[in-house]
């Protein structure tokens, strides 16, 4: 399944802000290439706490909210996989896992519904989320500020 990569826009720190309500020392691009790099302020917050918040809520944009309803997943979680530098830069990828949306729904309401009752089958359920598991890599490329 290919995702669409996100135009970029004049300001990333406040977009971010205004749709995440999370306020990230950030600037830049989306992070795609070297070109369009994500830059990270120098500040006290850890780089790599800044880079895994921000590629999460790109990797949102793309497999969420850029999508039509019925093609949305949910259940979005990121992994670092490699970290690579090249020069002034961090070249980061990410294990992105995630679940169609509507499957994902039915599966936290089975799992609400079923934990702790005798007849619930706990592997069964764990096994059906395993199955519906979508995997894919992706790549983030920063750059970290020296100054403020």
């Amino acid at each position: 399944m290919k995702f669409d990569k996100l135009e970029n826009i004049e300001n990333l720190k406040q977009f971010v802000k205004d749709n995440f309500e999370v306020d990230l020392p950030i600037d830049g691009g989306w992070g795609y290439s070297l070109d369009d790099a994500t830059e990270i302020a120098k500040n006290p917050m850890p780089i790599k706490q800044i880079e895994h918040i921000f590629a999460t809520v790109r990797t949102n944009i793309e497999m969420h909210l850029m999508l039509a309803k019925k093609d949305r997943f949910g259940g979005i979680n990121l992994k670092e996989i490699n970290r690579d530098t090249k020069d002034d830069y961090e070249i980061v990828e990410y294990e992105i896992e995630a679940i169609k949306e509507d499957i994902y729904a039915d599966l936290i309401n089975e799992y609400k519904e079923g934990y702790g009752k005798d007849d619930f089958d706990m592997d069964a359920h764990f096994k059906k989320r395993e199955e519906a598991t979508f995997r894919r890599v992706g790549k983030f490329y920063f750059k970290t500020l020296q100054e403020v």
